[in-house]
């Protein structure tokens, strides 16, 4: 039987699932079947490692790790480990929109990327709405412990797990990242003094909401 190298974690899902595709019914089994689906794959699949995705569903790393190595020494198979962390990949740039936001949004990215084609062309980019995928990015950013596995740029709307504890004291408050400050911000946001005094956020724009009643119903 050959020897293989352990999995060790940190290894991302799109990889692992696509070099040890029968590990897919150990993800079953686990109550990780939703991991598996190609469209997840296809998206943060690429860049959210195993150990994360373990703590995010309340698995311990280890106890899952090693089921996952011993089907891999049961199966006998080809060992791309090495293959498997050349893999990893680090995101660029994300941003999670609503919908009404997400597809124009889209559509102006990926115009000035494809008019700046050799600029970008190395770039890693996700853009999309929250809401389209049944496994969210954001509920993983209370579990990722390596800045490394974070994009570079996050664009996001509302307050969600980028102002949760675990994120705010393992990056926000050791000043991993850093404002971006437009060369013209919209004025009604300057004249409400928007700006983060910590200088970690930026506030791109605001979505005013508007409660409309019908009184005759109430």
């Amino acid at each position: 039987m050959q020897n293989h190298p352990l999995l060790n974690g940190r290894e991302n899902l799109t990889a692992l699932l696509e070099a040890y595709p029968f590990l897919a019914d150990e993800f079953h089994k686990h109550g990780l079947e939703n991991y598996t689906d190609p469209e997840v794959l296809r998206t943060i699949g690429r860049y959210l490692k195993l150990d994360t995705v373990c703590r995010t569903a309340g698995i311990q790393p280890e106890s899952f790790l090693a089921v996952l190595n011993a089907r891999i020494t049961a199966e006998n198979a080809e060992s791309p480990h090495e293959d498997l962390i050349k893999a990893q990949q680090n995101l660029d740039f994300i941003s999670m929109l609503p919908c009404g936001l997400q597809m124009p949004f889209k559509n102006e990215l990926e115009q000035f990327f494809g008019n700046n084609a050799e600029r970008f062309k190395d770039l890693r980019y996700i853009s999309d709405g929250n809401v389209n995928h049944e496994l969210s990015y954001y509920p993983h950013l209370d579990n990722v412990q390596d800045a490394g596995e974070l994009p570079d740029i996050i664009i996001a709307s509302d307050v969600n797990n980028f102002f949760h504890r675990p994120f705010m004291d393992r990056f926000i408050r050791k000043g991993v990242f850093e404002e971006y400050f437009p060369a013209s911000p919209a004025p009604f946001l300057e004249r409400f003094g928007f700006r983060d005094p910590a200088r970690h956020f930026t506030m791109l724009g605001a979505n005013m909401l508007v409660i409309v009643a019908d009184k005759t119903q109430l």
